[in-house]
This record gives structure tokens, C-alpha cells and sequence, in this order.
């Protein structure tokens, strides 16, 4: 059943609207009334829609499909289910996963497939999804991943899996598997990453940043695991930092958890450039302290920064070299456990 959108602002000049993309923001902590909402946003800030979920959403995932509607999984109010919805907030199908995951990774295969993996409920599995929510498969993780895990598809089609909660023996291991599933290769790391981010750069390698072990760390591997060059980033970013991919190819990484049931030491205000090879390239201050906030690269090749528990109500527009565009408040608050997509 659609959903019927509760407030809309309307647009004097109508044909630009609608050539603008969108950020559509779901869910907020499990604690917030708001993780029973959504937002719809410009790529300039702009509020433009507001509705209500069917299902509350908190640490789960939403993974834009090659058809432009959303796989939303999972999360702390109802960890075995999954809705796909349109870029309105729209309801168009639902379901249910094999495993309860909150806190999981999940993206977006060569092949259109959603692949799904660990979590804190269910932490040594993977399950696989059509873009019409069928499961098309399910298996065993080789290590046992808890919150903190990441997956990224890379350009050979298979996907790269690392990282776990903190004290995991796993947060130091990768594994990578095929658009099935199947285990293609593992391996270890030179630092743990619990709660790390991780990133595919523009040439294929992967780049692993932070965490609550080793919070200012990096490494870049292959994309068949190799090694190719590891060092410390000026700043230290804990598992309440964001990471996203900049159009030129460097990296943003930002914000980091604000109280204690992160690692100590980390750098909630600020941010930090590297290059594809993990260079430093700037670093500088943030508008608000951001702990577990979104972001996502816009039409205007800027990143478009929202919420997080240091400031759940606000968002900050930065350019690729860093720099502050624009600022301003949310219509509804989106602490960590939101998610962006970006359309």
C-alpha cells in the first residue's frame, strides 16, 4: 500500500525541481520517534517531503537498486524484515530475510543482486536477494562479523568483506566472495579495523581508515587482497566516523564518536582528505560534530552531510576540497542509525 506523504513544500519554479536530484533519509536511533520516518531532500538542503514508514528503522541498510528503488533490511525494530521502496518513501513490496541482521552490511552486486552479511543479532552469515526481495542464496561467513562489518563490491564482480565489532579477532581479517556467494579468497590485515571504514577507489583498490582499535590507521589493498601501501592519518576516526568517495577520486573521511561506548580518541568536529594512494591531501574543522552521521555525493559533486548524534538535526554542505558551501537544519532529527540515498 503507498504511503501518503504528510507535508510537502511546494515549489514555485516547477521544471527545475524536478531536474534536481534528491537524498531520501530513513529511520534515526532506536530510540528517537524519528525512526519511524523519512525525509526527502534537494541536493541543496532544500526539505521537500516528509512521511511515515510502515516498519521503524534503526541500523538498517538501504541499498539503491539498478532500477532506482531502495532495498531497506533489517534494523533494531524488526531485524528479519525487508521493504523495497521507491525514491517517494513509497511502499512497493515486502518480506522477510533468512537471519535477523541490525548493524549488517549489505550492497549492491554486478548482477543487481543485494548480498547481505553479518550484523551483532546474526554474525556469521550472508544471504542474497533479487531486486524483487526473492532470496537467491545463503551461506556462512569464514569469520564471525558483528556490528562493524563492511562489504564492498568490487570491479571484478566479486565483494570484499572485513571488519567487525571491537575485540573481534575478525576485525583484522578479509574474506571475498563471488556474486554467489562463494568463498573466492581470505586473508589478514596489518590492522585491525572494528568499526573502520571502507571504501573502493577509483582504481579498483580498496582503501580500509580508522576504527576502534586503531584509529588512525589506513591500509590499501588489491582488490585480490594484496597489500599495496598502509600509514597514519593525521587525525584519529573511530567507528562514529563517515567515509565517502569524492568525484576526483580522493577520500572524505569525517566526525567520530562524541562519548564512550566508542574508542577514546577520536575527532567528532573534524575532517580529513586523503588521496587514492592514502596521501594526506587537508584536513579542517567541521560545522557541527558529527557521530555516526551520512553522506553522499550529489549532483553538484559536493557531500551532503546529515545528522549523526552530535548533531542530529542539522546538515553541512562541503565541496571536494573541503571546504563549507551551506548549512542548515533538518525537519526531523536523524541521529546514527539513518541512512541517505542518494537518487
Amino acid at each position: 500500500m503507498l504511503r501518503r506523504m504528510l507535508a510537502v513544500v511546494v515549489c514555485l519554479v516547477l521544471v527545475p525541481w524536478l531536474a534536481m536530484a534528491n537524498n531520501l533519509l530513513i529511520g534515526s536511533n532506536s530510540g528517537d520517534g524519528n525512526s519511524s520516518t523519512f525525509d526527502k531532500y534537494d541536493d541543496n538542503g532544500n526539505f521537500l517531503a516528509t512521511g511515515v514508514l510502515d516498519i521503524p528503522r534503526s541500523n538498517h541498510t538501504a541499498t539503491k537498486l539498478q532500477n532506482g528503488s531502495i532495498f531497506v533490511a533489517g534494523g533494531i525494530q524488526d531485524p528479519t524484515s525487508w521493504e523495497i521502496l521507491d525514491e517517494n518513501g513509497n511502499l512497493l513490496s515486502s518480506g522477510l530475510l533468512m537471519d535477523q541482521r541490525a548493524s549488517h552490511a549489505a550492497t549492491l552486486l554486478s548482477n543487481g543482486n543485494v548480498f547481505l552479511a553479518g550484523g551483532n543479532l546474526t554474525p556469521g552469515t550472508w544471504e542474497i536477494h533479487s531486486p524483487t526481495g526473492a532470496r537467491v542464496g545463503y551461506g556462512s561467513l569464514l569469520d564471525s562479523r558483528s556490528g562493524g562489518v563492511r562489504a564492498v563490491p568490487l570491479q571484478d564482480g566479486n565483494v570484499w568483506i572485513s571488519g567487525s565489532g571491537f575485540g573481534s579477532g575478525a576485525d583484522s581479517t578479509y574474506e571475498i566472495r563471488s556474486v554467489s556467494g562463494a568463498l573466492v579468497s581470505s586473508g589478514s590485515l596489518l590492522n585491525p579495523y572494528s568499526g573502520g571504514k571502507t571504501l573502493k577507489l577509483q582504481n579498483n583498490n580498496v582503501i580500509l581508515m580508522g576504527g576502534d582499535t586503531c584509529t588512525g590507521c589506513w591500509e590499501i589493498r588489491t582488490q585480490t587482497g594484496g597489500l599495496v601501501g598502509s600509514g597514519s592519518l593525521e587525525n584519529p576516526f573511530n567507528s562514529g566516523s563517515t567515509a565517502v568517495l569524492l568525484n576526483n577520486g580522493n577520500v572524505l573521511i569525517f566526525g567520530s564518536c562524541y562519548v564512550s561506548h566508542c574508542n577514546a580518541g577520536g575527532s567528532p568536529g573534524t575532517w580529513e582528505i586523503r588521496n587514492p594512494s592514502g596521501g594526506f591531501v587537508s584536513t579542517g574543522s567541521l560545522f557541527d560534530t558529527r557521530d555516526g552521521a551520512q553522506a553522499q555525493v550529489v549532483s553538484t559533486t559536493d557531500v551532503f552531510i546529515t545528522g549523526g548524534n552530535g548533531a542530529p538535526g542539522t546538515w553541512e554542505i562541503r565541496n571536494p576540497s573541503g571546504g563549507l558551501v551551506s548549512q542548515g537544519s533538518l525537519f526531523n532529527t536523524r541521529g546514527s542509525g539513518h541512512t541517505d540515498t542518494h537518487f
